[in-house]
């Protein structure tokens, strides 16, 4: 019987796994990347539990906390490109929150509600949640962390759309 006439609300979601091209084109796969940089601020935001070098994470889900006067706050995100570079655009938006290019991102709408007088470095620490293997599998990891935990500076616009990736 086919799903469509069965009648059930019922979604089907598939989830590709590994292909042959991925296993074959890394010539070290199990070889972990190091971080390089003297003064990293992601390997410096990092859990002190997890190794220099996580900066050079992919495909990872990850939460971002303010800690500047025990705030607390947090973010939840993803991203495929290594956890430095995303750290990064979060870091530089929330210590230019006034700039144009960040006045709708997160942390920049956080540093200016929440800590106006503020202009130093921000006081970010960075967790890796999970880790995906596709973008469809990042996808459900996050909305599965976004729903459990309810980051306080996400979007909800961000969660609604991302609600989608979880079967009901």
């Amino acid at each position: 019987m086919d799903c469509k006439h069965s009648g059930l609300p019922v979604k089907i979601v598939e989830k590709p796994g590994r292909r042959l091209k991925d296993l074959l084109t890394d010539s070290r796969p199990l070889d972990k990347a190091k971080c390089t940089n003297k003064n990293c601020r992601t390997c410096e935001s990092l859990s002190p539990s997890l190794d220099n070098g996580d900066c050079m994470s992919r495909y990872t889900i990850y939460k971002i906390t303010c800690t500047l006067d025990n705030c607390l706050e947090t973010y939840g995100g993803e991203t495929y490109r290594p956890l430095y570079h995303r750290f990064d655009e979060h870091y530089r938006s929330a210590g230019n929150p006034t700039a144009k290019s960040y006045v709708d991102k997160p942390l920049a709408k956080h540093y200016r509600d929440k800590h106006p007088k503020y202009n130093g470095n921000p006081k970010l620490k960075l967790e890796i949640v999970d880790k995906g293997s596709s973008l469809i599998d990042r996808k459900i990891k996050e909305a599965k962390f976004l729903v459990r935990n309810k980051p306080s500076l996400n979007d909800k616009s961000e969660l609604n759309n991302l609600t989608q990736f979880l079967v009901p």
